[in-house]
């Protein structure tokens, strides 16, 4: 975090961790979701 936010030129970690996080919790959102589909779309495929 220390270099990222330093190459951004942030003054402080905790600045670039307040401006991505939210990206962050989007993109772990989306990945679940996709998952989910992956695990559900082979229980039905089983079941069938």
């Amino acid at each position: 975090m220390k270099i990222a936010s330093e190459r951004l030129g942030h003054s402080s970690t905790s600045l670039t961790q307040n401006i991505y996080q939210h990206s962050v919790e989007q993109l772990d959102r989306l990945a679940a979701e996709k998952v989910a589909e992956l695990v559900f779309d082979a229980v039905k495929g089983h079941r069938s």
